[in-house]
């Protein structure tokens, strides 16, 4: 029979304000756990982007590894298991002599995406609305700095989809060729 360890609160307690505040944060929990490993089923670890990490899986070479595609999973966006053989060589090895396999479910919490609509028309205006409904976060901007907040390309993150609605066509591909070099997964844009 596997031995099972009930999850640290404090993990969740500072989970807990990173959700409430969009924050992205990864929780990598051990689901299985045979061999010469001390972390057993349940063991926790909360990993933020900037690599801080509260509580541990076993600690030495395979937590730093775990924390290593925890990192990874947290850039990529993407909640996977990952299998570590605690063995010198082979397939998923990490170099160690303990002997054993582990598995762990690395889960990824990533802020709600954000709607950047660029355009402050009637056009923007109505997006923004079925957006909202959409559960998205609403940026609406302008590139007119006498209709409220700017377009700065540099707000844009691999969270934020943007949407171009601007009044006409040069402006429109201005905004494109801002867009292009951030880490937006998507931009569209509409003409008149």
């Amino acid at each position: 029979m596997t031995e099972h360890r009930e999850p640290n609160l404090t993990i969740f307690q500072e989970l807990a304000p990173s959700l409430k505040n969009n924050l992205p944060a990864a929780l990598a929990t051990v689901v299985l756990s045979q061999g010469g490993f001390p972390a057993v089923t349940g063991m926790k670890l909360l990993v933020h982007p900037d690599g801080s990490y509260l509580d541990n899986i076993g600690g030495g070479v395979l937590e730093q590894k775990i924390i290593e595609d925890t990192l990874n999973s947290l850039s990529e966006n993407r909640s996977q298991l990952v299998n570590y053989l605690l063995r010198e060589g082979g397939t998923n090895a990490i170099g160690t002599m303990c002997g054993g396999e582990v598995q762990i479910f690395i889960e990824v919490y990533q802020p709600k995406p954000t709607l950047l609509i660029v355009g402050g028309g009637h056009v923007g205006q109505s997006l923004s609305s079925i957006a909202r409904e959409l559960d998205y976060q609403i940026k609406l901007v302008d590139i007119d700095p006498n209709r409220g907040q700017v377009f700065e390309p540099d707000d844009i993150t691999g969270s934020t989809y943007v949407v171009v609605v601007t009044e006409d066509a040069a402006n429109d591909e201005a905004v494109v060729r801002a867009a292009l070099p951030t880490p937006t997964p998507y931009i569209g844009m509409i003409g008149s």
